[in-house]
Protein backbone atom coordinates (compact mmCIF):
# COMPACT_ATOMS: atom_id res chain seq x y z
CA UNK A 1 0.00 0.00 0.00
CA UNK A 2 1.35 2.84 -0.93
CA UNK A 3 1.05 6.78 -2.68
CA UNK A 4 2.57 8.41 -5.37
CA UNK A 5 3.21 11.86 -6.10
CA UNK A 6 1.70 13.20 -9.59
CA UNK A 7 4.18 15.99 -10.33
CA UNK A 8 2.05 16.75 -13.34
CA UNK A 9 -0.56 17.58 -11.40
CA UNK A 10 1.90 20.43 -10.05
CA UNK A 11 0.38 22.92 -12.56
CA UNK A 12 0.50 26.50 -10.60
CA UNK A 13 0.26 28.82 -13.76
CA UNK A 14 -2.84 30.76 -13.12
CA UNK A 15 -3.26 30.27 -9.34
CA UNK A 16 -2.77 32.65 -6.67
CA UNK A 17 -0.14 32.94 -3.75
CA UNK A 18 -2.99 32.30 -1.06
CA UNK A 19 -4.20 29.11 -3.73
CA UNK A 20 -0.80 27.61 -3.48
CA UNK A 21 0.66 28.11 -0.09
CA UNK A 22 -3.38 26.48 0.98
CA UNK A 23 -2.39 23.56 -1.59
CA UNK A 24 1.06 22.99 -0.20
CA UNK A 25 0.12 23.19 3.15
CA UNK A 26 -2.51 20.27 2.47
CA UNK A 27 -0.04 18.34 1.24
CA UNK A 28 2.71 18.54 3.49
CA UNK A 29 -0.28 17.56 6.18
CA UNK A 30 -1.21 14.77 3.84
CA UNK A 31 2.59 13.63 4.01
CA UNK A 32 2.78 13.75 8.12
CA UNK A 33 -0.08 11.50 8.07
CA UNK A 34 0.85 9.50 5.68
CA UNK A 35 4.24 9.08 7.88
CA UNK A 36 2.53 8.44 10.74
CA UNK A 37 0.25 5.54 9.19
CA UNK A 38 3.85 3.84 7.91
CA UNK A 39 2.21 4.75 4.31
CA UNK A 40 5.11 5.01 2.12
CA UNK A 41 4.75 8.21 -0.54
CA UNK A 42 6.58 7.84 -3.29
CA UNK A 43 8.10 10.44 -5.72
CA UNK A 44 9.01 10.71 -9.46
CA UNK A 45 12.94 11.45 -9.66
CA UNK A 46 12.04 14.42 -11.64
CA UNK A 47 10.07 15.71 -9.17
CA UNK A 48 12.35 18.82 -7.80
CA UNK A 49 13.33 19.69 -11.64
CA UNK A 50 10.12 19.99 -12.72
CA UNK A 51 8.69 23.47 -14.27
CA UNK A 52 5.81 24.43 -12.25
CA UNK A 53 5.16 27.99 -12.87
CA UNK A 54 6.47 29.34 -15.45
CA UNK A 55 10.15 27.77 -16.32
CA UNK A 56 10.27 28.07 -12.21
CA UNK A 57 10.90 24.53 -10.27
CA UNK A 58 9.51 24.28 -6.77
CA UNK A 59 13.09 25.19 -5.26
CA UNK A 60 12.99 29.10 -7.66
CA UNK A 61 9.82 29.18 -5.79
CA UNK A 62 11.38 29.54 -2.20
CA UNK A 63 13.33 32.47 -3.13
CA UNK A 64 12.59 35.99 -1.99
CA UNK A 65 11.59 37.30 -5.31
CA UNK A 66 9.69 34.55 -6.61
CA UNK A 67 6.16 35.83 -8.06
CA UNK A 68 4.71 33.15 -6.27
CA UNK A 69 6.76 32.52 -2.92
CA UNK A 70 6.68 29.92 -0.52
CA UNK A 71 7.85 31.13 3.14
CA UNK A 72 11.20 29.68 4.58
CA UNK A 73 9.35 27.48 6.86
CA UNK A 74 7.38 25.33 4.33
CA UNK A 75 10.33 24.98 1.95
CA UNK A 76 12.00 23.75 4.72
CA UNK A 77 9.56 21.20 5.56
CA UNK A 78 9.04 20.12 1.75
CA UNK A 79 12.47 19.81 1.95
CA UNK A 80 12.74 17.43 4.71
CA UNK A 81 9.91 15.51 3.33
CA UNK A 82 11.96 14.82 0.06
CA UNK A 83 15.20 14.47 2.03
CA UNK A 84 13.93 11.00 3.21
CA UNK A 85 11.94 10.59 -0.05
CA UNK A 86 11.34 7.00 -1.78
CA UNK A 87 11.57 7.12 -5.39
CA UNK A 88 9.32 4.07 -7.30
CA UNK A 89 12.18 3.96 -9.92
CA UNK A 90 15.06 2.57 -7.03
CA UNK A 91 11.80 -0.41 -6.48
CA UNK A 92 13.75 -3.77 -7.15
CA UNK A 93 10.08 -4.89 -8.14
CA UNK A 94 8.18 -2.68 -10.63
CA UNK A 95 4.60 -3.04 -11.60
CA UNK A 96 4.04 -5.55 -14.85
CA UNK A 97 3.57 -3.35 -18.01
CA UNK A 98 5.34 -0.47 -16.50
CA UNK A 99 8.01 -0.42 -18.75
CA UNK A 100 6.03 -0.19 -21.91
CA UNK A 101 3.33 1.67 -21.38
CA UNK A 102 3.72 4.85 -19.52
CA UNK A 103 1.61 7.23 -21.86
CA UNK A 104 -1.76 7.26 -19.65
CA UNK A 105 -5.20 9.07 -20.59
CA UNK A 106 -6.91 10.21 -17.16
CA UNK A 107 -10.68 10.30 -17.61
CA UNK A 108 -10.74 10.19 -21.35
CA UNK A 109 -8.34 13.25 -21.60
CA UNK A 110 -5.77 13.42 -24.29
CA UNK A 111 -2.95 10.73 -24.01
CA UNK A 112 0.39 11.81 -22.52
CA UNK A 113 3.49 10.76 -20.59
CA UNK A 114 3.24 10.26 -16.94
CA UNK A 115 5.27 8.32 -15.21
CA UNK A 116 4.17 9.11 -11.68
CA UNK A 117 0.29 7.96 -12.40
CA UNK A 118 1.80 5.13 -15.31
CA UNK A 119 3.50 3.91 -11.76
CA UNK A 120 -0.25 3.77 -10.17
CA UNK A 121 -1.95 2.22 -13.13
CA UNK A 122 0.13 -0.55 -13.43
CA UNK A 123 -0.17 -1.31 -9.58
CA UNK A 124 -3.83 -1.34 -9.27
CA UNK A 125 -3.79 -3.59 -12.55
CA UNK A 126 -1.46 -5.76 -11.13
CA UNK A 127 -3.57 -6.02 -7.62
CA UNK A 128 -1.40 -3.89 -5.44
CA UNK A 129 -3.23 -0.66 -3.79
CA UNK A 130 -1.48 2.36 -4.66
CA UNK A 131 -3.17 5.92 -4.94
CA UNK A 132 -1.92 9.10 -6.42
CA UNK A 133 -1.35 12.69 -4.73
CA UNK A 134 -1.89 15.51 -6.39
CA UNK A 135 -2.02 18.83 -5.96
CA UNK A 136 -5.07 20.11 -7.11
CA UNK A 137 -6.58 16.90 -8.50
CA UNK A 138 -8.80 14.67 -5.99
CA UNK A 139 -11.23 11.83 -6.64
CA UNK A 140 -11.54 8.69 -8.50
CA UNK A 141 -11.06 8.28 -12.39
CA UNK A 142 -10.50 5.45 -15.22
CA UNK A 143 -7.36 5.80 -16.44
CA UNK A 144 -5.79 4.16 -19.40
CA UNK A 145 -2.56 3.04 -20.84
CA UNK A 146 -2.09 0.68 -23.70
CA UNK A 147 -5.54 -0.47 -23.63
CA UNK A 148 -5.43 -1.62 -20.26
CA UNK A 149 -8.20 0.03 -18.06
CA UNK A 150 -8.04 0.61 -14.45
CA UNK A 151 -9.88 3.26 -11.92
CA UNK A 152 -7.28 5.40 -9.98
CA UNK A 153 -7.68 7.08 -6.77
CA UNK A 154 -6.42 10.74 -6.42
CA UNK A 155 -6.23 11.48 -2.42
CA UNK A 156 -8.58 13.89 -1.31
CA UNK A 157 -7.99 16.37 2.04
CA UNK A 158 -8.05 14.71 5.93
CA UNK A 159 -8.08 11.36 7.06
CA UNK A 160 -11.85 11.08 5.44
CA UNK A 161 -10.35 12.05 2.22
CA UNK A 162 -8.39 8.92 1.98
CA UNK A 163 -10.73 6.54 3.51
CA UNK A 164 -12.19 6.01 0.41
CA UNK A 165 -9.64 4.25 -1.22
CA UNK A 166 -8.49 2.35 1.83
CA UNK A 167 -11.97 0.56 1.81
CA UNK A 168 -10.97 0.23 -2.43
CA UNK A 169 -7.87 -1.06 -1.31
CA UNK A 170 -9.64 -4.32 0.29
CA UNK A 171 -11.11 -5.34 -2.62
CA UNK A 172 -7.80 -4.30 -5.09
CA UNK A 173 -5.48 -7.13 -3.10
CA UNK A 174 -8.10 -9.69 -3.18
CA UNK A 175 -10.54 -9.12 -0.21
CA UNK A 176 -9.49 -12.08 1.82
CA UNK A 177 -9.45 -12.02 5.40
CA UNK A 178 -5.95 -11.07 5.54
CA UNK A 179 -6.80 -7.72 3.59
CA UNK A 180 -9.69 -6.66 5.47
CA UNK A 181 -7.65 -6.84 8.64
CA UNK A 182 -4.94 -5.42 7.29
CA UNK A 183 -6.72 -1.84 5.82
CA UNK A 184 -10.16 -1.76 7.92
CA UNK A 185 -8.39 1.06 10.26
CA UNK A 186 -7.19 3.27 7.79
CA UNK A 187 -10.51 2.52 5.43
CA UNK A 188 -12.87 3.38 8.83
CA UNK A 189 -10.75 5.77 10.58
CA UNK A 190 -13.57 7.36 12.86
CA UNK A 191 -14.35 4.02 14.33
CA UNK A 192 -12.09 2.66 17.05
CA UNK A 193 -11.55 -1.17 16.69
CA UNK A 194 -11.22 -2.96 19.92
CA UNK A 195 -8.27 -5.39 20.80
CA UNK A 196 -8.15 -8.08 17.66
CA UNK A 197 -11.70 -8.04 17.08
CA UNK A 198 -10.62 -7.46 13.09
CA UNK A 199 -8.67 -11.18 13.17
CA UNK A 200 -12.33 -12.54 13.74
CA UNK A 201 -14.50 -11.81 10.66
CA UNK A 202 -13.91 -14.81 9.33
CA UNK A 203 -15.76 -16.31 12.33
CA UNK A 204 -19.24 -15.05 11.01
CA UNK A 205 -21.76 -18.08 10.11
CA UNK A 206 -20.35 -18.40 6.77
CA UNK A 207 -17.21 -17.41 6.75
CA UNK A 208 -15.59 -13.69 5.65
CA UNK A 209 -16.53 -13.95 2.01
CA UNK A 210 -20.02 -14.91 2.43
CA UNK A 211 -20.41 -11.48 4.60
CA UNK A 212 -17.54 -9.15 3.19
CA UNK A 213 -19.89 -7.17 1.48
CA UNK A 214 -22.86 -6.38 4.34
CA UNK A 215 -19.85 -6.09 6.91
CA UNK A 216 -18.26 -3.48 5.02
CA UNK A 217 -21.41 -1.64 4.23
CA UNK A 218 -22.60 -1.53 7.72
CA UNK A 219 -18.39 -0.63 9.22
CA UNK A 220 -18.70 2.44 5.91
CA UNK A 221 -21.96 4.36 7.14
CA UNK A 222 -21.54 3.70 10.65
CA UNK A 223 -17.70 5.45 9.85
CA UNK A 224 -19.65 8.05 8.41
CA UNK A 225 -22.33 8.35 10.39
CA UNK A 226 -21.92 6.36 13.54
CA UNK A 227 -20.80 9.24 15.88
CA UNK A 228 -23.63 11.35 15.09
CA UNK A 229 -26.13 8.75 15.52
CA UNK A 230 -25.22 7.83 19.36
CA UNK A 231 -24.36 11.59 20.07
CA UNK A 232 -26.32 14.41 18.26
CA UNK A 233 -28.78 15.97 20.51
CA UNK A 234 -32.24 15.62 19.70
CA UNK A 235 -34.83 15.74 18.41
CA UNK A 236 -33.22 15.55 14.71
CA UNK A 237 -33.60 11.94 13.28
CA UNK A 238 -31.64 12.72 9.95
CA UNK A 239 -28.14 14.38 9.19
CA UNK A 240 -29.93 16.94 6.61
CA UNK A 241 -32.12 18.23 9.38
CA UNK A 242 -30.50 21.30 11.09
CA UNK A 243 -29.02 20.60 14.42
CA UNK A 244 -30.35 21.26 17.78
CA UNK A 245 -29.04 23.08 20.65
CA UNK A 246 -26.90 21.21 22.55
CA UNK A 247 -29.01 18.79 24.87
CA UNK A 248 -29.46 15.40 26.78
CA UNK A 249 -28.06 12.80 25.23
CA UNK A 250 -29.97 11.01 22.23
CA UNK A 251 -32.32 8.01 23.76
CA UNK A 252 -31.94 4.64 22.79
CA UNK A 253 -34.98 4.40 20.75
CA UNK A 254 -33.86 7.73 18.71
CA UNK A 255 -30.02 6.35 18.17
CA UNK A 256 -31.94 3.49 16.92
CA UNK A 257 -34.67 5.32 14.54
CA UNK A 258 -31.27 7.38 13.26
CA UNK A 259 -29.57 4.02 12.58
CA UNK A 260 -32.44 2.66 10.89
CA UNK A 261 -32.94 5.71 8.37
CA UNK A 262 -29.18 4.88 7.17
CA UNK A 263 -30.84 1.01 6.24
CA UNK A 264 -29.04 -0.40 9.36
CA UNK A 265 -30.65 -2.65 11.69
CA UNK A 266 -29.06 -1.95 15.10
CA UNK A 267 -30.90 -2.02 18.72
CA UNK A 268 -29.73 -2.71 22.19
CA UNK A 269 -29.67 -5.34 24.28
CA UNK A 270 -32.95 -6.28 26.18
CA UNK A 271 -32.69 -5.60 29.93
CA UNK A 272 -32.45 -9.01 30.80
CA UNK A 273 -29.29 -9.71 28.86
CA UNK A 274 -27.45 -7.54 31.56
CA UNK A 275 -29.51 -9.37 34.54
CA UNK A 276 -27.62 -12.74 33.14
CA UNK A 277 -23.85 -13.05 34.35
CA UNK A 278 -22.60 -15.10 31.65
CA UNK A 279 -24.61 -13.00 28.88
CA UNK A 280 -23.41 -9.61 30.26
CA UNK A 281 -19.75 -10.95 30.48
CA UNK A 282 -19.69 -12.00 27.16
CA UNK A 283 -20.30 -8.48 25.62
CA UNK A 284 -18.48 -6.64 27.84
CA UNK A 285 -14.75 -4.96 26.98
CA UNK A 286 -12.08 -3.58 28.82
CA UNK A 287 -10.87 -0.53 27.33
CA UNK A 288 -8.20 1.85 28.82
CA UNK A 289 -8.70 0.45 32.24
CA UNK A 290 -12.74 0.68 31.95
CA UNK A 291 -15.26 -1.86 31.77
CA UNK A 292 -17.57 -1.22 28.88
CA UNK A 293 -20.65 -3.26 28.38
CA UNK A 294 -21.16 -3.73 24.94
CA UNK A 295 -24.78 -3.80 24.03
CA UNK A 296 -25.49 -2.43 20.99
CA UNK A 297 -25.06 -4.77 18.14
CA UNK A 298 -25.87 -4.98 14.35
CA UNK A 299 -27.90 -7.81 12.79
CA UNK A 300 -25.91 -8.93 9.40
CA UNK A 301 -28.35 -11.40 8.97
CA UNK A 302 -31.58 -12.09 10.81
CA UNK A 303 -30.78 -14.68 13.53
CA UNK A 304 -27.19 -14.20 13.60
CA UNK A 305 -23.96 -12.74 12.69
CA UNK A 306 -23.43 -9.68 15.05
CA UNK A 307 -21.14 -6.07 15.64
CA UNK A 308 -21.20 -5.25 18.72
CA UNK A 309 -20.78 -2.14 19.69
CA UNK A 310 -20.57 0.70 22.18
CA UNK A 311 -20.95 4.45 21.91
CA UNK A 312 -18.25 6.82 21.76
CA UNK A 313 -15.74 7.56 24.74
CA UNK A 314 -13.05 9.60 25.67
CA UNK A 315 -11.23 6.21 25.61
CA UNK A 316 -11.72 5.60 22.27
CA UNK A 317 -11.01 9.49 21.19
CA UNK A 318 -14.53 9.76 20.79
CA UNK A 319 -14.81 6.83 18.51
CA UNK A 320 -17.32 4.53 17.79
CA UNK A 321 -16.15 1.13 19.39
CA UNK A 322 -16.26 -1.69 17.25
CA UNK A 323 -16.02 -4.20 19.90
CA UNK A 324 -16.63 -8.04 19.20
CA UNK A 325 -17.42 -9.93 16.04
CA UNK A 326 -19.43 -12.76 16.25
CA UNK A 327 -22.24 -15.16 14.66
CA UNK A 328 -23.92 -15.03 18.28
CA UNK A 329 -23.38 -14.17 21.76
CA UNK A 330 -25.16 -16.83 24.47
CA UNK A 331 -28.59 -15.27 25.28
CA UNK A 332 -30.70 -15.82 28.63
Amino acid sequence: MAFVVEGADWVLDGKTPGEVLDAVDTFLDLLERASDQEVTVWFGDDFGSRQMHGNSSIWDLCAEDAEIHLPTEVCQELAAHLGRAKLYVDEPEWPAGFTEVVDVSINGEPTATNFDVAWAHHSVRSGKAVACVGLWRKGVFDTSAGGSVAKVHWIGQGPAGAANFWQHAIDIEGNSPATFERFASLAYPRLHFFGKVLQRANEFAGGYHANADVLKRYLRILDESGHWAFTAAPPVQSRSEPAGPDGPNPSNQLIQRRLALLALDVAPENPNVYGDSKCRAARQIVLDGKTLYCEWHCKLEPHRNRIHLHAPIPESKGKLVIAIFAEHLPLP
